[in-house]
């Protein structure tokens, strides 16, 4: 299994009450790009974006953090194949630059984030 994308949500409500109260924080805050799950595996929590990059995801808990609204960001999965490579760069942009021309000609398509292991 490989990671499709990340939904940023908040924690799962108890109650429709409950559910109502983070609509209203949500909304105050001006966050109308909202999905309330009814039922099954996510049942009571608020998806408040999906993102293909985990980074942007983060970006947009930190903006809601600064609201005071608690999130998650949860990994959804699909079948697929994963690859990792691990390289040992200097932090030069040029090096960092020529790493994303490769990766854009021969793996257009793939995500990509850069971990440091320091």
């Amino acid at each position: 299994m490989v990671i499709k994308d990340y939904v940023v949500m908040t924690p799962a409500a108890a109650d429709q009450k409950q559910v109502d109260a983070i609509l209203q924080r949500l909304s105050s805050a001006g966050i109308d790009d909202r999905f309330v799950f009814a039922k099954g595996r996510y049942e009571g929590r608020v998806s408040v974006g999906t993102y293909y990059y985990r980074q942007s995801a983060v970006k947009r808990q930190k903006l809601l953090a600064s609201y005071d609204i608690d999130t998650e960001v949860v990994p959804r999965r699909k079948k697929g194949r994963q690859y990792w490579l691990d390289l040992k760069m200097n932090s030069s942009v040029e090096t960092s630059g020529k790493l994303e021309t490769v990766r854009k000609t021969h793996a257009r398509s793939a995500p990509w984030e850069q971990v440091s292991c320091i």
